[in-house]
């Protein structure tokens, strides 16, 4: 089962996954967040974060090598790193924080979540509004949408979690 938060550009849903993945400490996770960089209140890159280990480095810039998308650049060594620091690790349930218009069109970091796929574990994925319905559609995977901007969007997940916790995933 994969439980999609969504929502629209800056509503909170890493912020909800940080909160989710604190209050899941005693399960095995893997997977990553990736924070904001602001720079006088703009956003100029995001880190990646590593579950469980917690290894943070740059992932996406606005300047460097990599893929571009917009005005961000997935960079290369950030990308490198990420599925080198993946590679190794193995949980119960993943964090893939965020899928985006780089990975419907099979880059970025689609091949990652492919295995995350594969790998037959329930996880969370994190889905802009804009892009939701052409994911839906390119997924083949029973799934669950949570918004991002409701109140009850954390209590709603952790239910729901437990449940597939219970249910042996």
């Amino acid at each position: 089962m994969i439980l999609i938060i969504t929502g629209e550009v800056k509503c909170g849903k890493t912020t909800l996954v940080k909160q989710l993945v604190e209050k899941l400490e005693n399960i095995k996770l893997w997977g990553f967040v990736t924070p904001s960089i602001f720079d006088k209140g703009r956003v100029v890159g995001y880190m990646a974060e590593i579950l469980p280990t917690n290894k943070s480095f740059l992932l996406v810039s606005t300047s460097g090598e990599g893929e571009k998308v917009g005005r961000f650049i997935l960079l290369n060594e950030g990308k490198k790193t990420l599925f080198s620091e993946l590679e190794r690790l193995k949980g119960d349930f993943f964090i893939f924080d965020e899928f985006g218009p780089l990975e419907l069109r099979g880059g970025g970091l689609r091949s990652l979540f492919n295995r995350f796929l594969e790998s037959g574990k329930s996880g969370v994925v994190v889905v802009r509004k804009r892009i939701l319905d052409v994911f839906l559609r390119d997924i083949n995977q029973p799934y669950m949408v949570f918004d991002a901007e409701k109140n009850d969007a954390i209590n709603k997940l952790l239910e729901e979690i437990k449940k597939l916790l219970r249910g042996g995933m």
